[in-house]
């Protein structure tokens, strides 16, 4: 590419789902302005939401594209030289290993990530960790599952809310029949705050 923008830095596949940054070019790479959750792919292009700068794609983007190189290069050198050269067999490989690590490996989605992801999937579909959003996406998505889990936990109000506790309110769905299920409340406020939500208060009614 020449002049112009396109998407890379593929990571953080979910639901169908993953993540990639913008990239702008003018004859090289000059700026990724932003990052983009795609739900999905089609001929007009890719649909999905603007994100925040999500940095694992961003260093996607910059180790796959120095890995790749080096690995090529590494190759060629070696298939080249084996017999004058036989030390770069070993770099070849190495190089490989890191080639396949930076496009199948790095940026996989975190096990600590799929149930605060589910739990956004469920509610908004859309498979993002909060801290991907901007913040009028924050703010629309807090009010209307403020709203939603204050009408579901009727035994109970939440206190301190601010655009900095939506994570933590994101993963009230995930632990929603825990707290319908059991019969020792305290237990399973505990629980959650253990599990999902550090730092949280709760204030029985």
């Amino acid at each position: 590419m020449i002049f112009g923008s396109t998407y890379s830095g593929h990571v953080k596949t979910q639901n169908h789902q993953w993540v990639e940054s913008k990239v702008v070019a003018f004859f090289i790479p000059i700026a990724i302005p932003s990052s983009f959750l795609v739900t999905e792919v089609t001929v007009a292009g890719r649909r999905g939401i603007e994100l925040n700068i999500v940095p694992v794609s961003v260093t996607a983007i910059l180790l796959r594209a120095i890995v790749t190189v080096i690995a090529f290069f590494a190759v060629a050198a070696s298939a080249a030289n084996v017999t004058n050269l036989p030390w770069l067999i070993p770099v070849a490989l190495a190089s490989l290993v890191a080639f396949y690590y930076a496009w199948f490996v790095y940026g996989k989605t975190q096990p600590e990530e799929m149930l605060v992801r589910e739990a956004f999937y469920r509610t908004t579909g859309f498979s993002v960790l909060p801290e991907w959003l901007r913040n009028a996406q924050l703010t629309s998505f807090y009010s209307s599952l403020y709203q939603h889990y204050q009408q579901n936990l009727k035994d109970r109000e939440i206190s301190s809310l601010d655009e900095n506790a939506l994570y933590r309110l994101l993963a009230f769905r995930s632990v929603e029949r825990i707290w319908h299920k059991r019969q020792e409340p305290h237990a399973d406020v505990a629980l959650a705050q253990e599990l999902l939500l550090p730092g949280f208060t709760f204030v029985k009614k």
